[in-house]
């Protein structure tokens, strides 16, 4: 979880192995900010990465317009 302008923010993500591409996977994920009592769903975001560790601050602020 993630705090920035009064926002909670959480990354939700589905990585997968993509067969097209051996040693590659498809993998998406999408940051849900709560303000005030309302959740906010960002937009989706796609990539070909298999890592699943810690997530930079610019993945869960960046999917939004503030």
């Amino acid at each position: 979880m993630e705090q920035f302008n009064g926002a909670q923010i959480i990354i939700v993500s589905h990585v997968q192995p993509d067969p097209s591409q051996p040693g590659r996977c498809a993998s998406q994920y999408q940051a849900v900010r709560q303000l005030g009592e309302r959740l906010e769903p960002s937009i989706v975001a796609h990539g070909g990465s298999c890592a699943n560790g810690p997530v930079d601050q610019k993945n869960f602020v960046g999917l939004f317009e503030w």
